[in-house]
């Protein structure tokens, strides 16, 4: 056994002699993100090996990034990878990694990266004056690098929606009129994809406000007009100009002026300044010139309303030359909107007695005639508020009405309309369908809000009927307004059809429980935008009144 030991010890001893003396060097080389705009950061991945694995590693890595930044050292077990943002104008950088394994031998991997030269995004805005667009010139620098390929402007106008941006070399934007500063920004992209931001305030300048202040004459008279100095700061405008709307020479007269104008009607007077900025603006003023209003005609609404009773509209056809509206009311009535136009809401009190309601027009020059007496018959045969909690059965036709509020269930009642019952609601004010309320299949009811004053024994056609747990839509080619897009997410268009120019139309607008959101008056409009992104989605009811005229809408907000 001893002689065995001793061939094999001189065996083992050349084994490892023989092995130690040949070389095993590592293979230095790395890869990166390059080429990549200038102000990128460049990432560089070590990929060196070594021969002879798991006995033979790498323990140091030595980086020269080749701008003169000091060399970057990593030693075993440490992450070699590493990231570099170069900073000096040169777009070719010479890096070297020097790497080093565990038996001291070392290899190094030398390699060029270059880097793309971003363009340098500038522009110019031409004089920005309220109401006018401001035009954008691009006068971006290619710097060393590719032609500029894309623009892309934001005015820093939100508001403007979609117009906020353009992708134009060149674009308009109109700002509001508003006193006020904006960050217009301009992002530029080369042909390397390189970009480059820059951002300038652009103000807009207040313009010259203008405004003026008119007396309303009669035929023949002088219509004296003033410049509103509380708007307008007269020092800092350089030019005047009066234009009267009847084909007579303008005049520069700084201030003030008087004209006297050939004929009776309306005419539309301009006042246009100019201030140290050379920013034009002007304002318009309608200026009637009158004789004595026309007769009054007949007043049309509600002959029969009760004590109590609120919201109850009545109206005139406009009066010819009249600029105001003098009504005269039952005792205990009151104008409740619309004084002194031609279409009012009227409340009666609880103690209200039945009267004649009249009305004349009125202008500068005095009144018109008296329009014929309207009697109108105060009784007090409904209630003001209302609590439902019921069940109508087959075959039952029941109607429930009050002066304000109707309140169905709710506070743990219930209201059950069951299949071949009928129920109508009718409210001056509100109707609120509390938990608890139960309209079964085969059930109908209908329920609205009286703009006429009529109650129950008086029904008109209903504004929501509901059959089977389901609200249709009013037929809107019955009606003389219609409402688009509908349903959507809460921007709304309410157009109207065949309401002359000067008549008032008031719109309002209901949620499910009966709860006034919105109140709109539109005077001489054919169109008016209206929004509830204020307000959570579901169903909504518009309501609409013009004259004898009253129509509803379902609306739907997503």
């Amino acid at each position: 056994m001893k002689r065995i030991h001793l061939l094999l010890i001189p065996l083992v001893f050349q084994f490892f002699s023989s092995t130690a003396l040949e070389p095993l060097l590592p293979t230095a080389f790395f890869i990166s993100n390059a080429p990549v705009c200038k102000g990128q950061m460049v990432y560089f991945a070590d990929l060196s090996s070594v021969a002879s694995p798991p006995f033979g590693y790498i323990t140091t890595w030595v980086w020269d990034l080749g701008d003169g930044s000091p060399f970057d050292t990593i030693h075993f077990p440490n992450n070699p990878n590493i990231a570099h943002m170069y900073s000096g104008s040169s777009n070719l950088y010479s890096v070297t990694l020097y790497v080093t394994d565990n038996y001291g031998n070392s290899d190094d991997y030398t390699a060029w990266i270059q880097l793309y030269s971003n363009p340098v995004s500038s522009f110019y805005a031409t004089t920005p004056c309220r109401n006018s667009p401001v035009a954008f010139m691009d006068l971006s620098q290619f710097n060393g690098g590719g032609p500029v390929v894309q623009w892309n402007w934001n005015f820093g106008d939100p508001g403007s929606g979609i117009l906020n941006t353009s992708t134009l070399q060149h674009p308009f934007h109109l700002f509001p009129p508003a006193d006020s500063t904006y960050p217009v920004s301009l992002v530029v992209t080369n042909a390397t994809n390189c970009s480059d931001t820059v951002i300038q305030p652009v103000h807009i300048s207040p313009g010259p406000l203008p405004d003026f202040l008119y007396d309303t004459a009669c035929l023949g008279s002088p219509v004296s007009m003033w410049a509103d100095t509380s708007v307008i700061n007269a020092a800092s405008v350089m030019a005047w100009s009066w234009n009267f709307g009847d084909s007579s020479p303008n005049v520069s007269t700084p201030d003030s002026t008087q004209h006297i104008y050939a004929a009776a009607g309306t005419y539309t007077v301009t006042l246009t300044i100019t201030n140290h900025y050379y920013c034009p603006d002007s304002v318009s003023h309608q200026v009637h010139v009158n004789p004595l209003p026309a007769a009054a005609g007949s007043i049309t609404g509600s002959g029969t309303v009760v004590q109590g009773q609120t919201g109850v509209s009545y109206s005139v056809t406009s009066i010819a030359n009249s600029s105001g509206y003098v009504w005269t009311l039952p005792a205990g009535a009151t104008i409740t909107s619309g004084d002194n136009t031609n279409s009012i809401i009227a409340s009666f009190s609880a103690s209200a007695s039945s009267g004649v309601m009249s009305v004349h027009g009125t202008n500068a020059c005095g009144n018109g005639l008296e329009s014929a007496a309207f009697p109108i018959a105060v009784t007090s045969s409904v209630p003001s508020d209302l609590t439902v909690t019921d069940a109508v059965h087959a075959g039952e036709i029941t109607c429930y009405n009050a002066l304000q509020t109707i309140t169905v269930a709710g506070s743990g009642t219930i209201f059950s309309l069951e299949a071949g019952g009928r129920a109508t609601f009718i409210a001056g004010q509100n109707i609120l369908f509390l938990p608890g309320t139960t309209v079964h299949p085969g059930g109908y009811m209908r329920a609205y809000i009286t703009t006429t004053g009529n109650y129950c024994g008086t029904l008109a056609p209903s504004i929501v009927t509901v059959a089977s747990n389901e609200v249709p839509l009013p037929k809107t080619g019955q009606t003389f307004f219609n409402v688009y897009p509908n349903p959507n997410n809460g921007r709304f268009t309410l157009e109207l059809k065949g309401v002359g120019e000067e008549s008032d139309v008031y719109v309002e607008i209901y949620n499910m429980r009966g709860e006034s959101m919105q109140k709109i008056k539109m005077t001489g409009e054919s169109k008016r935008e209206f929004t509830l992104e204020g307000n959570p989605p579901g169903i909504y009811i518009l309501r609409i009144l013009h004259k004898e005229m009253a129509g509803t809408a379902k609306i739907i907000k997503n």
